[in-house]
């Protein structure tokens, strides 16, 4: 299979720039000819490269990626789709148990809907009117025209729409989304939301929308109320869980 190799390189004042670039021409051989030698056996290749360049301490700047071969990102199936995955861009790199997972996610998305409309309360017994004891006078009663019931048709095989919290490159969402009306992801990583909009658009999904951001800010209430009611969330946090 393919291979994605990123390497971290921390610049320090004392070393000149031209030992930083010797340093660099040495581990893009190491990295793709001397790479591939050894995993060829194993039937995979470097299919690209990066140094990702970090400011001497202590600057908080972000690391500068330099693509060594290749060109900076691969591409993944799963679940029938393709994914293209770059260095900072999370992707399940387990394929085989994310296709379990998410097929799993998909079966109890599809039965959200039913299960919440199931659950409503009936609505509230009409109680017949007490009757009078004094007697009186019969009345006829006024006939009065049936009011029509128009019922708007809702397309059975179409439900809901998904939004996909903290969703990387978009896999979740993509995957278990197919069959609902929208798809909504919601990403902090920049690079994250432009891997998900490449990978919608490559497997031919218009529906869906990807937003850059903390959760809590670019979530309002007109994008929640957009996927339609009731809207399926499905959150993939980090590590440090949700805040």
């Amino acid at each position: 299979g393919d291979v994605l190799v990123s390497v971290l390189l921390q610049i320090e004042p004392r070393f000149p720039a031209a030992q930083v670039d010797w340093e660099i021409s040495r581990l893009r051989v190491l990295l793709t000819d001397v790479a591939n030698e050894r995993l060829a056996p194993l039937g995979a290749r470097v299919r690209t490269a990066l140094v990702e360049l970090k400011p001497p301490s202590p600057s908080n700047a972000p690391a500068k990626p330099v693509v060594l071969a290749g060109e900076g990102f691969i591409w993944e199936d799963l679940c029938g789709l393709k994914f293209r995955v770059s260095t900072n861009s999370f992707f399940q790199v387990n394929t085989s148990g994310a296709e379990v997972l998410y097929g799993k996610v998909r079966e109890w998305a599809l039965d959200l809907p039913e299960s919440a409309s199931a659950a409503a309360p009936p609505p509230p017994a009409v109680q017949p009117p007490t009757a009078d004891p004094t007697p009186a006078a019969a009345v006829a009663p006024t006939p009065v025209a049936p009011t029509p019931v128009v019922a708007t048709p809702t397309p059975a095989s179409v439900a809901p729409g998904i939004l996909d919290v903290c969703c990387g490159t978009g896999t979740i969402g993509l995957c278990v989304g197919q069959t609902h009306s929208k798809i909504i992801g919601v990403d902090i990583e920049q690079s994250s939301i432009d891997d998900a909009k490449v990978n919608a658009a490559a497997n031919g999904i218009t529906k869906a929308q990807y937003l850059a951001g903390r959760a809590e800010d670019v979530m309002t209430a007109p994008v929640i109320a957009s996927c339609g009611q009731p809207a399926v969330a499905i959150v993939d946090p980090p590590r440090c869980g949700l805040h």
